[in-house]
């Protein structure tokens, strides 16, 4: 005997084609994470948002940083006064984007032994983009702007001197904007960085690890090591209650 149940199933089909953490039924919305990851391809490297935290194929572990002797490791050295853009994958069905999104975003700054170089790292003009598959931007959120993060130069006697923090930005409210498919959902900020300068050991680090695992941040003597390492955002979407 074959069974029809048509569309009258629970929950519909739609539904699966984008996975929930957790939801508020108080808000009416379904909060879906988003992990920071930067994938090594032919010709180049890009910054993407995934959804499962882990890692693996051309997936880079680890961080973007100035590097302290400018070894490029997969193409992950980068200078200061960069923009980066994490995207995530085109969406494949209509969704609405309702609530309040949020990021955390993990920072190091470090220096080696006797260095007299401060190490600073400034991340502003965070914002959430909405990417038209039709062409074009529109900005979802205001910008954010972090304070200083600065690691002080002191004379240490040993190497391994690292202040490793995640920073909470919680972005305005948003009202209701529906995202098309094959639309895509951009993170961006800006990184004004000091230190990192070739033949010392002194740089600072944006951290994209999907797992959380920790990263070393010094290349040729692996003293560095960062312990907070997850850059993930959290997108709050409309569902039918």
């Amino acid at each position: 005997m074959t069974l029809n149940f048509g569309q009258n199933l629970f929950p519909p089909r739609g539904e699966f084609l984008i996975n929930y953490d957790y939801t508020d039924l108080i808000q009416g919305t379904g909060i879906a994470n988003f992990y920071g990851i930067k994938m090594v391809l032919t010709g180049g490297s890009t910054y993407h948002l995934i959804e499962a935290p882990t890692e693996g194929g051309m997936h880079l572990v680890g961080a973007t940083r100035q590097n302290p002797q400018n070894i490029p490791v997969c193409g992950v050295t980068h200078g200061p006064n960069a923009t980066f853009t994490f995207d995530t994958n085109e969406f494949r069905k209509i969704m609405t984007l309702k609530g309040i999104a949020n990021v955390v975003i993990p920072l190091a700054v470090f220096i080696g032994a006797g260095e007299t170089i401060n190490s600073t790292i400034t991340v502003i003009d965070i914002r959430l983009v909405h990417v038209h598959k039709a062409g074009g931007t529109t900005n979802l959120t205001n910008d954010f702007d972090l304070p200083v993060f600065e690691d002080t130069a002191t004379g240490e006697a040993t190497i391994g001197n690292i202040i490793n923090n995640a920073f909470f930005v919680a972005f305005n409210t948003i009202a209701g904007t529906k995202i098309l498919k094959g639309d895509q959902i951009r993170l961006s900020m800006t990184i004004t960085g000091s230190g990192g300068l070739a033949g010392n050991n002194t740089g600072w680090a944006l951290l994209h690890n999907p797992s959380g695992g920790s990263v070393k941040l010094n290349d040729y003597d692996g003293d560095h090591t960062a312990t907070i390492t997850q850059l993930k955002l959290s997108l709050p979407f409309k569902i039918n209650l």
